[in-house]
């Protein structure tokens, strides 16, 4: 067999296959000789191989499912010169079998090539020419910052814990000695379509250096990468507010009814309930917002300063405090879990629409814009918007006009940094809101009906 699958030995036609139940190869010698023209020996070798299936077509059911006609044939020549092979799959040993797929797998990529060259050559007839892209740089800058690593730079115990010091000096706000090279200085040129693959890599490598700086994605230098950033944060605010109300739901549902019974008996008050059960939200809630705070702020690539990072900390904690209060004030609002369940999916609908970031705050209608300031999520986006680069002066380039960030924040979305004052008390009234509005309802209201 393996002498089958060898490219210089040449292979040999079979005459028959052995009545045993223990099929094998045999070989036979054509008995036609190709003497003639090109014509006649496609004749010849037609019916040889009709000649041959019909024998396969004879074999029993489970016999003719293992037998397989292969074609030896090597890509090269417009003949099947070397014939075929009839094989019981059942009788190939290990190295037989490796050497049989390795056959089969040399003529699909045979049959791919082809398939290009004949690709190439109609495009060619009719002078089509391959897309291609090329980049033009112009006054190119590349620096990078470092720092120097006193001793040897090995990965010990010692090094690690000397190099996560830094970071957390860096986030209270502390400036550190940081040296800046300069790679590349003022460099223009073109990037023909043959680099750019060295540059991006092969197909499905998309994310590199190269491609996140073409995108914008490197740098805030451009209205795209801010409209990023702003739908970060919109989504985590509205992931984690929904995955925070939602699940709350059911849970005061079911204590309702309880406190029901226990005010009726006169037991227990509703307002020692109520006030129980908000202070004891709040551990858990703030847990959370140290957690996603911790994950997400240098993930997201945030200013690294004390001042920013409380103010991240204290705005994701308000609006899971009033989403978390929001929903056990529907409860209270409503009769029964799926009442409730609707109305918060309508307020997630308001929430979502009037936040601001769908439409824009100097978007939306006057008669609509009472709505926006109503939205808690609206005043959520306008704190993390503003702290974070409501008083960032780099200049950006957006729709084509040269501007500085926070004048970009104030003229798109409306968010002005010298409200941050406003913004704040408004962040800690909604939970108070809807917490007394929780305390007030479940103690005035009964839906049970006797």
């Amino acid at each position: 067999m393996a002498q089958f699958f060898s490219d210089e030995i040449e292979l040999q036609h079979l005459t028959q296959l052995g009545k045993s139940s223990k099929l094998s190869f045999r070989s036979y010698n054509s008995s036609f000789r190709r003497n003639t023209s090109l014509g006649s020996s496609k004749d010849v070798l037609g019916e040889e191989i009709i000649q041959e299936w019909a024998e396969i077509e004879r074999l029993p059911t489970y016999q003719r499912s293992r037998v397989l006609l292969f074609d030896k044939y090597d890509g090269e020549s417009k003949l099947n010169v070397n014939g075929n092979r009839m094989i019981d799959a059942s009788m190939l040993g290990p190295l037989d079998r490796c050497l049989f797929i390795e056959k089969l797998i040399k003529q699909i990529e045979l049959d791919n090539l082809r398939l290009l060259q004949n690709l190439r050559k109609r495009m060619d007839k009719v002078g089509l020419q391959f897309p291609a892209v090329k980049v033009k740089y112009k006054n190119l800058f590349l620096e990078a910052k470092c720092k120097v690593v006193d001793g040897k730079p090995l990965p010990t115990l010692w090094n690690s814990f000397k190099s996560s010091v830094p970071v957390f000096s860096k986030l209270l706000g502390s400036q550190l000695q940081e040296a800046k090279l300069s790679i590349i200085k003022d460099v223009s040129g073109l990037i023909k379509p043959g680099r750019m693959t060295l540059l991006l890599g092969p197909p499905g490598c998309w994310k590199t250096s190269l491609l996140l700086a073409l995108s914008g994605n490197l740098d805030r230098n451009d209205e795209q990468s801010m409209f990023t950033i702003f739908g970060s944060m919109f989504s985590a605010v509205m992931f984690l507010g929904i995955n925070i109300c939602s699940p709350v739901i059911p849970f005061i549902a079911t204590e309702k009814t309880v406190i029901y019974r226990e005010r009726f008996a006169g037991m227990y008050s509703s307002w020692a309930y109520s006030f129980a059960q908000v202070t004891v939200e709040l551990p858990y809630l703030l847990t959370v917002a140290f957690i996603f705070t911790v994950i997400t702020y240098p993930m997201i690539g945030y200013y690294l300063s004390a001042y920013k990072v409380f103010w991240y900390f204290y705005a994701m904690s308000c609006t899971l405090m009033y989403f978390n209060y929001m929903g056990m004030m529907l409860v209270s609002l409503t009769p029964n879990t799926q009442v409730a369940a609707i109305t918060a999916s309508a307020t997630y609908t308001l929430m979502n629409l009037f936040s601001g970031f769908l439409i824009p705050q100097p978007r939306i209608p006057k008669w609509w814009l009472w709505l926006f300031y109503l939205c808690p999520t609206s005043w959520t986006l306008h704190g993390l918007l503003s702290s974070q680069y409501g008083d960032i002066h780099e200049e950006i380039t957006a729709f084509g006009k040269t501007n500085t960030v926070a004048s970009f924040i104030e003229d798109y979305s409306g968010c002005h940094h010298d409200r941050l004052g406003l913004v704040a008390a408004m962040l800690i009234i909604f939970p108070l809101t809807f917490a007394s509005l929780f305390a007030y309802f479940i103690g005035k209201l009964n839906f049970q009906r006797r």
